[in-house]
Parts: structure tokens; sequence; C-alpha cells
């Protein structure tokens, strides 16, 4: 008997400092939120530790919207020169936009091209039935659609 009082106090005792974090009275929405409210402020910080400017096209791509049949993503990317790489491992979807831009700049009467390239990419893990084998993408007039068919 007194062993396994002993293991029950053990047991307690540990899940105290887990018990300890969370204040019932403020409740357990208002902790998920101090950790996205955590989260954000960590990209900002890493975004300008990395010089990025957290502008509209470094904002996460949407999520899947179910059809009838299936699921679809579609995406805006207004850019003409931009590259754009659709890539499926894993059940992640992956979506790499590649930007290249060609500038002609004259300095005193000396013309000459700067070229600047920016890669960002998004990651989205698929519905679970979502079959990966029946993807479908289309890129035309800026807009990206990405589709797959349901199990």
């Amino acid at each position: 008997m007194y062993i396994k009082i002993k293991k029950m106090v053990v047991i307690l005792l540990s899940l105290s400092p887990l018990m300890a974090e969370v204040n019932l009275d403020r409740g357990v929405y208002k902790e998920a939120d101090d950790m996205v409210r955590f989260d954000n402020k960590l990209n900002r910080l890493i975004a300008e530790h990395n010089n990025i400017d957290l502008d509209e096209e470094n904002t996460p791509i949407n999520d899947f919207e179910e059809t009838k049949k299936g699921y679809r993503l579609t995406e805006t990317i207004d850019n003409n020169s931009s590259k754009i790489d659709v890539k499926l491992k894993d059940r992640v979807l992956t979506i790499v936009i590649t930007k290249t831009e060609k500038n002609l700049l004259d300095i005193d009467g000396e013309k000459s091209y700067e070229i600047t390239k920016s890669e960002s990419s998004s990651s989205l893990f698929l519905p679970e039935d979502a079959d990966e084998n029946s993807m479908k993408k289309e890129y035309q007039d800026g807009i990206l659609t990405v589709e797959f068919l349901k199990k």
C-alpha cells in the first residue's frame, strides 16, 4: 500500500509543473492566444534578422477549399517574372515562388542592369482523405490552382 501511494505522489508531483502553467481563471483559449502572439513576434524577429519585409507577398498560402469531388487550393501570384514550383512530398504540398526583377541603371551616363532574385516558399499538409496521386496544377493569368481528388 505504501508503495502505491508513493508512486501516486511521484506522478502527481511530476504533473504539477504542467498544471501550474495554465491559469484556469484565464482559460485555455487565452493561453493559446498568448502562444500565437509569441509565434508572430518570433516570426517578425526572424524576418527582421534576415532583412525580410513582412508585407503582403510574404503572407502564408491559403488553406484547401473542399469541393464535391476533392480539394482545391487557389493562390494569386501577381508578378509575371515569377517562376512557380509546386512539390508534393510525404503529403506536404510546397509552393516555391522565385521572382526575378531586372532594372536598368543609368549612373553618370553609363548604363547597366541590376538583377534581383528573391524566393519564398510555403508548405501545407494535404487533407486526410485527399489522393496525393491525383494532383493537378495550373498557373494561368497570375492564378495558381492545385487540385486533388478525394480517396
